[in-house]
């Protein structure tokens, strides 16, 4: 919300702690109709900044809809975009094999004949790449859009989001330190490796509670975190492609980076 219009509740809530100081402190000694003023003007203080405060609101679950369907859109447009690079290689490949077939194998065209192979292969590794990135955006773009908690982290204040992930992970993470230097640790132990895997098993494409589990099982001198740790690289290999994906995935990434490098 733009940055006047977030002071605007709290202006009108000081206005309106005055107004109520001053009936308080001063209105034994004044007439009955100036009371009746001072009452009516924080009536109407109170009421402005319910409004206010709810047209706040309003507008930033407004604008977080807005940016989840401009995100919609644009993954859609890269599916289909992919989609028609895949159908024109095809085709390619199509007429080059075409050409590969007109060639006699003892022929002079020997290099023509490499030459074509190996543009072959060229289009049908771009082709397997397209396949992939589809298969990526199919999976992922739903996670992509969410923060270590499973939230977007969209919604402004007086707003809570919730979602079914969000709810799942209450009590994995636990904070330490504080300001810019805050971080969150999963919770580990027999209790917390039981609620991450429950995580996992419900939310398989979620790439924080792998991680949080791949941490866990380190600790424990495990070795099955290496895994963990590598699916977790290969989901964030794919969050991070798709437009609009949340920064935590960004950072999570170089983590897990760090992480497998550790050894």
């Amino acid at each position: 919300m733009p940055f006047s219009l977030s002071l605007v509740p709290a202006a009108i809530a000081l206005f309106a702690a005055i107004v109520q100081y001053r009936i308080a402190n001063a209105s034994l000694d004044w007439p009955a109709p100036r009371r009746t003023r001072w009452n009516r003007m924080l009536l109407v203080a109170i009421a402005a900044g319910i409004l206010t405060t709810g047209y706040a609101n309003h507008r930033e679950a407004v604008q977080a809809e807005h940016h989840r369907i401009a995100t919609a859109e644009a993954t859609q447009a890269r599916e289909e975009a992919a989609r028609q690079e895949r159908a024109e290689l095809s085709a390619a490949i199509h007429d080059v094999a075409g050409l590969l077939g007109d060639l006699e194998p003892g022929s002079t065209d020997q290099e023509a004949l490499r030459e074509i192979g190996n543009e072959i292969r060229r289009l049908r590794d771009r082709a397997s790449e397209l396949e992939d990135d589809l298969e990526g955006l199919r999976r992922y773009r739903e996670v992509a859009a969410l923060n270590l908690f499973g939230l977007t982290g969209k919604y402004g204040a007086g707003l809570k989001e919730s979602t079914a992930l969000s709810r799942a992970l209450e009590g994995v993470f636990e904070a330490k330190g504080d300001g810019p230097r805050k971080t969150y640790t999963p919770v580990c132990g027999a209790e917390g490796l039981d609620r991450l895997e429950r995580v996992v098993s419900q939310f398989p494409h979620f790439p924080f509670s792998r991680w949080a589990i791949a941490v866990c099982l380190r600790a424990a001198g495990d070795p099955r975190w290496r895994g963990h740790a590598q699916r977790a690289m290969e989901i964030l290999g794919h969050t991070v492609q798709i437009e609009g994906h949340h920064s935590d995935h960004d950072a999570l990434r170089e983590q897990v980076k760090r992480f497998l490098g550790r050894e």
